[in-house]
Parts: C-alpha cells; structure tokens; sequence
C-alpha cells in the first residue's frame, strides 16, 4: 500500500507512484502540507528551496491523495 506521510493536521496516504514530487521551478523535492478537511481545492505554499509560489491543485477519495497538480504561477 502507499507510503504513509504526517501532515501538522492529520495523516494522509499517497500512492507509491505519487510519492515523489519536485518543485516546478528549480526541481527539488517538493512535499505539499495538504489539509484532509477539505477533499479538493487549490492552495499556494513556497517552495523550500527556491522560494517561489507554487499552486498545488488536490483530490482526496477517503483519505487517499487521488490527483496532485504542482503548478508555476504561469500554468494556465
């Protein structure tokens, strides 16, 4: 089964084929802090490295991370 992640709120399951992710500017790693309260939305959070604002579009199915968008600013 996916690998399990704490968030500050509550834990959420990603799939092992979702695990890694990278910043859409400089290509670091890149770990959303998603919140399982809201089941989808769109939230914008720095990257670590670089600094820069990038737009992460999500979807939970239960409290398994389904879709997981890592966008630039410039991303339609």
């Amino acid at each position: 089964r996916g690998k399990v992640i704490e968030s500050k709120r509550r834990t959420m399951t990603l799939e092992p084929e979702e695990e890694s992710r990278s910043c859409p500017y400089c290509g670091e790693p890149f770990e959303p802090d998603l919140d399982l309260s809201e089941r989808e939305g769109e939230t914008i959070q720095d990257c670590d490295v670089c600094c820069r604002p990038v737009t992460i579009r999500f979807r939970f199915d239960g409290e398994d991370l389904v879709e997981c968008e890592l966008l630039r600013e410039d991303d339609p």
